[in-house]
């Protein structure tokens, strides 16, 4: 059987407009639906990115996602260093389970411990006297520093060593110790003795030996300076919970008490137990300023 299909010209016309027309719209939703993915791909990286990089950037000054900070000051036993096939933890070097380390990444951890015990004094000192610059951190001071397990006192002479030995002569110093013990000297004269200790390899002993012999000739000579430093001790008697905090309360009164001394700065504090009533010699600091 044949089946005949009888159509005009005009009815051809139409029928091929109408099928471009919805090849047309076909197209045009295949393009929409295109770009709706792109849009919401692209959407969907910049919410990621800006998740990530507000956890790890500054809002207002502050992180948001703070790393938990041993109280103790032992930050190395939570987050120990893995240098060389070993683990740096705080008060011991261990070897890394595994392999056994190699000779060579013994000595990258023993390069980088021993740079450390140069640099750390001096890297303490810095961040505090930096801590001292800001204004605005100062009601916050001790709570910032109390992340550490070193004594107040040793805090302190760090941050004098900072600010007193710069450049040059902390190339120069064997030690933060010998750097500590020129503290009083100009520049050009802390370079040159230090530089003196090095050559000569002077211990600290030796060395603090040899500047107090210059300054006695000096005496002898008549080139002494007229103006001396004079280390004066003072004792405060504190009640408090433990030695920590008296030693920072000691430290805050005495501060106080030589502020309106040119010249006069509080060098150290350490507590010691108090057995026993207070000392009836014991007076109110704030009265004898001139004193301290």
């Amino acid at each position: 059987m044949r089946w005949r299909f009888r159509h005009s010209r005009g009815s051809s016309s139409d029928e091929r407009r109408a099928l471009r027309g919805l090849f047309g719209v076909a197209v045009g939703v295949v393009v929409v639906v295109a770009v709706g993915v792109v849009v919401a791909v692209g959407v969907a990286v910049v919410v990621a990115v800006a998740v990530a990089v507000g956890v790890e950037t500054l809002n207002g000054g502050r992180r948001m996602r703070r790393p938990t900070l041993p109280a103790n000051g032992r930050f190395f036993d939570d987050r120990p260093l893995k240098i060389g096939g070993f683990e740096l933890r705080a008060r011991a070097a261990v070897p890394m389970v595994g392999p056994r380390p190699d000779a060579s990444g013994w000595q990258v951890a023993f390069q980088y411990a021993t740079a450390s015990e140069e640099g750390s004094p001096y890297w303490v000192g810095d961040l505090i006297e930096y801590l001292d610059s800001r204004e605005d951190w100062r009601a916050q001071r001790e709570q910032l520093l109390s992340v550490t397990g070193l004594a107040h006192h040793t805090l302190e002479n760090r941050a004098t060593v900072s600010r007193k030995v710069k450049g040059r002569a902390r190339d120069l110093s064997p030690s933060i110790t010998h750097a500590a013990a020129v503290t009083k000297l100009e520049a050009p004269e802390q370079e040159r003795w230090l530089d003196k200790a090095q050559t000569e390899g002077w211990t600290v002993r030796e060395f603090t030996r040899e500047l107090k012999a210059a300054e006695q000739t000096r005496v002898t000579e008549g080139q002494a300076p007229t103006l001396h430093t004079v280390d004066v001790t003072v004792r405060v008697v504190e009640e408090a919970e433990g030695g920590s905090a008296a030693e920072r309360q000691a430290w805050a009164r005495v501060k106080a008490a030589v502020a309106t001394l040119a010249h006069a700065h509080v060098i150290a504090a350490r507590a010691s137990s108090h057995i026993g009533a207070r000392p009836a010699a014991q007076k109110d600091l704030g009265r004898h300023r001139g004193v301290a």
